[in-house]
């Protein structure tokens, strides 16, 4: 840990959205993270948006499409909507030999996934990109 303390006293946080100082050790400032577009009331199943809210139903849990049509998996979780600027994120974490981006967005989903369970899960799987033909 004091190796960080060290690297972060040299190289202090730069935010990778605003190119303003963080003072933190995460690589973007907590204006830019906060207004990052959150995922609300996500689908315990397949990650997106539902239109739920908790009091609604007892399968609020579920979007309609996961209670028609279940997926393979059981539980799928996504801290932010793919949107701006998170879309453009990944597809520089992804197209682009930026693995800052791919580190700030590992970073904020493992606090955002932290602050919604209990533990970390026993395997965290990406969507590889669509290969261009």
């Amino acid at each position: 840990m004091w190796s960080k303390r060290i690297n972060f006293g040299i190289f202090p946080g730069i935010c990778i959205l605003c190119t303003a100082a963080t003072h933190r050790t995460r690589d973007i400032c907590l204006e830019c993270e906060l207004d990052l577009p959150q995922t609300i009331y996500p689908c315990w199943s397949c990650g997106l948006s539902t239109t739920h809210t908790s009091e609604t139903s007892d399968t609020s849990e579920l979007c309609n499409k996961c209670i028609i049509s279940p997926p393979p998996f059981s539980h799928c979780f996504s801290a932010f909507e793919y949107a701006a600027p998170v879309d453009l994120l990944i597809s520089r974490f992804k197209n682009q030999p930026l693995f800052l981006y791919g580190k700030v967005l590992s970073e904020t989903l493992a606090a955002s996934y932290l602050s919604n369970h209990m533990c970390y899960p026993c395997l965290l799987y990406t969507s590889p990109s669509p290969r261009d033909s």
